[in-house]
């Protein structure tokens, strides 16, 4: 009533190899149906027959496909195909994952950043067990009809940049844990929320147009502020600061955004330590990255100082709660970050009234 086939197909794709020529993806399947008529029964499903890695930008970041053709059964599974019918193709499913250089993030897990290369095992879609490189990674699975044309939503790992902020450990860093990321590899448009920072016109780096540019671009995301950032009940639980954000781009440059935050914190949360700590407030702060670099961070708030803990007692000499902290009498401060310090500058509003061994002292 039909007659079987083996069915290979070939899909040439303008990424380059090693070698520095184009790519080509392999499909396959056994026991395609081909009718008395001439034609195919149903829909054939070709599966790519082994993974697959593509270098995207000089290998600063690649995607990977999982093929799906078991060569010893012929079976296929359901991860990246091609389907064609008697017209040819028709589309296919890509499954697979874009992960990045570690040269410019890492991966943050159980909020430790991971610094060894090792690879570590990962579960694909459908369920299969795989070694994959310990890299910041995105998943993804989707049905595209042109290769020159994909756009797709992918979870990103939650990452830290790869150079330490403060010189010695990553506690200094900001950790950027992602909600939603979409991957561009469209050849022909961007997302229409993408924001490009001013570096990438001055340097020309959009060339030769801002639609062919390749990268995940980060729609929304939660930050975790720097260790040094600390309030009574993050101490505790040691566990970071979070704040939102938008608008974060990851490509073959690195990472590029701008984001900031208000009112993090009042001044009766926050501490400067675990113990004997001032004080202090957050009520602003906004952080620039450029091409993987740390730019700055800006923020402000108020100090309390310790001298003026007295002015915690009420009338009658016993204590109150921290509430009356919002009440005390503070310093100003402006703050700066950069990638080699911290910086304060302080200024006082209202004269600081405190004893100094059997003298009174104002401030």
């Amino acid at each position: 009533s039909y007659t079987e086939l083996t069915v290979f197909a070939k899909i040439d794709i303008p990424q380059k190899g090693a070698d520095g020529q184009p790519m080509s993806l392999f499909f396959g399947a056994q026991d395609i149906k081909l009718s008395h008529d001439g034609g195919i029964i149903g829909d054939a499903k070709l599966a790519l027959l082994g993974d697959i890695n593509i270098p995207i930008n000089q290998n600063k970041w690649q995607i990977t496909l999982f093929g799906g053709f078991d060569k010893a059964t012929g079976q296929i599974e359901d991860l990246t195909y091609v389907t064609i019918d008697c017209d040819g193709f028709k589309e296919m499913k890509l499954s697979g994952a874009v992960d990045f250089s570690r040269e410019l993030i890492l991966p943050v897990k159980n909020g430790t950043v991971e610094e060894s290369s090792t690879q570590i095992p990962v579960i694909l879609s459908n369920g299969r067990n795989t070694m994959l490189p310990n890299r910041v990674r995105g998943n993804f699975s989707f049905i595209a009809s042109s290769w020159n044309d994909m756009m797709v939503e992918v979870s990103i790992d939650t990452f830290v940049l790869a150079k330490k902020q403060n010189g010695t450990n990553y506690d200094g860093n900001f950790q950027f844990l992602v909600n939603n990321a979409v991957l561009d590899l469209s050849d022909i448009r961007n997302s229409s929320t993408v924001r490009f920072p001013d570096t990438y016109h001055q340097q020309g780096l959009l060339f030769p147009s801002e639609d062919s540019w390749k990268g995940v671009f980060i729609e929304t995301l939660d930050v975790a502020l720097p260790k040094e950032f600390k309030t009574n009940k993050t101490a505790q639980s040691n566990q970071r600061i979070h704040l939102g954000a938008s608008n974060l781009i990851i490509d073959k440059h690195g990472v590029s955004g701008t984001f900031y935050g208000d009112n993090i914190f009042p001044i009766s949360e926050g501490i400067t330590d675990n113990q004997k700590a001032w004080a202090y407030s957050l009520d602003h702060i906004d952080v620039t990255i450029e091409i993987n670099k740390f730019i700055k961070a800006n923020l402000s708030g108020e100090i309390v100082l310790p001298v003026t803990k007295n002015n915690s007692n009420n009338s009658n000499g016993q204590a109150v709660s921290n509430d009356s902290l919002n009440n005390r009498k503070g310093f100003l401060y402006q703050g700066l970050i950069s990638e080699s310090e911290y910086s304060l500058t302080v200024t006082t509003t209202n004269a600081i009234n405190f004893d100094i061994w059997k003298a009174k002292a104002t401030l």
